[in-house]
């Protein structure tokens, strides 16, 4: 018998794929703009940074 997952149960999983990809895409960007020597890259960054910690934030 399949039974189906609660709605705050998928809610978490969902958010939980969000802030892995969301902190590898600032990974990714720290890299390139220390390899680049880009401000812009490293500022956006930053700018998801604070995404990544607003997507934490709504976890808990």
């Amino acid at each position: 018998m399949h039974m189906r997952a609660a709605s705050g149960e998928r809610t978490s999983k969902v958010l939980r794929f969000s802030l892995l990809v969301t902190l590898g895409y600032i990974a990714l960007l720290v890299f390139a703009g220390f390899r680049a020597h880009s401000l812009a890259l490293l500022s956006e960054a930053g700018h998801n940074l604070s995404d990544f910690l607003a997507l934490l934030l709504s976890l808990f």
